[in-house]
């Protein structure tokens, strides 16, 4: 079962005009309705998703740059999400909503330690494997296995692409 792969790197000019891009769209952004990274802010990409457990989705924010990187990075992508990790800011270990098929595709812009873990039997300890991540990593992984962001050192951005399954499509 695949847990994590780095797929590529955008590097130059790409890199700083994807950064530059966030940097011009910042203001967009919207506390977190994530209650597991608390401080993270966030801008929903072509869909909106309220992550509640009967979830609404709705129209997301549309640019057909970002979407085209999406559809280069996961092709026929449902929806997409920026995010910005002030310093000290992290994700707790969690698994994607169900909304989600099981592979996610993300671009790292910035540095972050990338977590994951398994799902301890009962009695063990959970045991969460390191992935350092580097400025302009992209990278696919299961979204159903427990993932998180340790504590952000600088600012740090993410872009998130995602299948939703048949049921959330309308």
């Amino acid at each position: 079962m695949m847990k994590l792969a780095v797929i590529g790197k955008i590097q130059g000019d790409n890199l700083a005009a994807l950064k530059q891009w966030c940097n011009e769209h910042k203001s967009l952004l919207k506390p977190t309705v994530s209650t597991y990274a608390t401080g993270r802010k966030e801008l929903w990409i072509k869909r909106y998703c309220d992550l509640r457990r009967k979830p609404t989705i709705t129209e997301g924010y549309r640019d057909e740059r970002l979407e085209r990187l999406g559809e280069r990075l996961l092709p026929g992508f449902h929806i997409g999400l920026v995010l910005l990790y002030s310093p000290g800011v992290r994700i707790s270990l969690h698994r994607d909503h169900t909304v989600f098929k099981e592979i996610g595709v993300g671009i790292n812009l910035g540095e972050a330690t990338f977590l994951m873990a398994e799902m301890p039997k009962k009695g063990e300890q959970l045991n969460p494997i390191s992935y350092p991540l580097k400025d302009g990593d992209c990278l696919k992984f299961n979204t159903k296995i427990l993932h998180g962001i340790e504590p952000v050192k600088n600012e740090r951005w993410g872009i998130y692409f995602w299948h939703l399954k048949p049921q959330y499509l309308k």
